[in-house]
């Protein structure tokens, strides 16, 4: 399997509750009068939900002894309808999980209906297994959820309130708990050899009552992908009788149904089918700079398009310029300019909008270089300061 995939399948199973898929309608702009009071307050209370069942999530997860994730801090927005979330904290994973990560740090990021970034590494070995501290956020636009569930499911006829309101049910009556712990044992048991004893002990399990279902959801789960199916059975493998008429088309719905039955089949199958598209939309970076630069100009588009002051993201776009002037600073310090040719590289190549945003970290670049110029006397400073001087900012 690429690389790519299964980072990606392993995002899914860090976040499954927030992988929600976006289509290709363009959504209302805020302030447009299909936001009524009515959906305004069920979107506040989606995110709400949202907030009170990640934190369960992670809660569970964390008294099952595979980790510690904080959730740093949460905060909606209600003009944009925009969720916020900062996550960290250390995993236990396998040996098999472990060798998906061929460099120290496996640097994340997508663009999707949920915006993310996400950083895995600082792997050490303990007698109990391998652990990887993870750090992250999210934000998750609630709206653009709302919209594509309704024009993605029959019988809404993109009706924005009803969609919102079934949504809302899913979130009420799901149990993350069993994902929780599904998740943990995926996360430090995979393995190959185990996925395939596992899958065994399942069918027999669910042979013994007789259902004819099974084939089905063997043939779904195969096409899914190991770690995928590594988690499904580990869901599934004390439950065999509730397969039985449960099975869906994908495995999304029949995950649905299987937590939330009713509307649990509508909310999962759209999540499921459009997974992939929210996989195509992530980026693997291969150096921490390159992920701060992708950074601040995510950060820095979303607080552009916004009328008002938002502080998480300003903080974020802070918080990205320091670390990229530090990595910068190191780089320059061990006599190597990779990292300044990439950023003058990603200069050269921005729009206007985009150079307005990189300014800040443009200006820290020069001071840096006019450092090593002034106080270290190193005349390949002179040149990239040249470089940097015929880029035009302004165009």
């Amino acid at each position: 399997m690429h690389k790519l995939r299964k980072l990606s399948i392993l995002y899914v199973l860090l976040f499954s509750l927030m992988v929600i898929p976006g289509a290709l309608k363009a959504v209302p702009l805020p302030g447009d009068p299909v936001f009524t009071p009515e959906l305004n307050k069920l979107q506040e209370a989606i995110a709400n939900q949202l907030t009170a069942k990640i934190k369960l999530f992670t809660e569970s997860y964390n008294k099952s002894g595979n980790g510690n994730i904080t959730i740093s801090s949460t905060f909606y927005d209600s003009r944009y309808h925009k969720l916020y979330i900062d996550f960290q904290g250390e995993v236990k994973i396998s040996d098999s999980i472990k060798k998906l990560f061929a460099s120290h740090n496996s640097l994340l990021s997508g663009d999707g209906y949920i915006a993310y970034d996400l950083s895995i590494g600082d792997l050490t070995n303990e007698s109990a297994g391998a652990k990887s501290h993870v750090t992250g956020d999210l934000i998750v636009f609630i709206d653009e959820i709302v919209f594509r569930f309704s024009a993605a499911t029959p019988g809404l006829n993109e009706a924005y309130s009803p969609a919102a309101k079934t949504l809302l049910k899913f979130l009420n009556d799901i149990d993350v708990r069993p994902l929780a712990a599904a998740m943990g044992k995926t996360l430090t048991d995979f393995s190959s050899e185990n996925l395939e004893n596992l899958r065994k002990e399942v069918k027999t399990r669910i042979d013994a009552t007789g259902n004819t279902a099974s084939e089905k959801f063997f043939f779904l789960l195969k096409q899914s992908g190991n770690l995928t199916a590594f988690f499904f059975l580990q869901f599934v493998k004390n439950l065999p009788g509730i397969i039985a008429g449960t099975v869906g088309e994908t495995l999304g719905a029949t995950l649905g149904t299987f937590l939330v039955p009713g509307v649990g089949t509508a909310v999962g199958g759209f999540i499921g089918s459009m997974v992939i598209c929210e996989m195509t939309r992530t980026k693997v970076h291969k150096i921490p700079a390159e992920f701060e630069i992708v950074k601040i100009k995510k950060f820095g588009k979303m607080a552009n398009e916004e009328s008002l002051k938002n502080d998480w993201l300003l903080k974020k776009i802070d918080e990205s310029r320091a670390s990229l002037r530090e990595l910068i600073n190191k780089d320059l310090e061990a006599n190597s300019y990779v990292l300044v040719d990439d950023l003058l590289d990603t200069l050269r190549k921005a729009n206007p909008a985009e150079k307005k945003i990189l300014a800040p970290s443009a200006a820290d670049l020069k001071s840096l270089l006019e450092f090593q110029l002034n106080q270290k006397q190193d005349r390949y400073a002179e040149r990239k300061l040249k470089q940097f001087s015929e880029i035009n900012m302004n165009q």
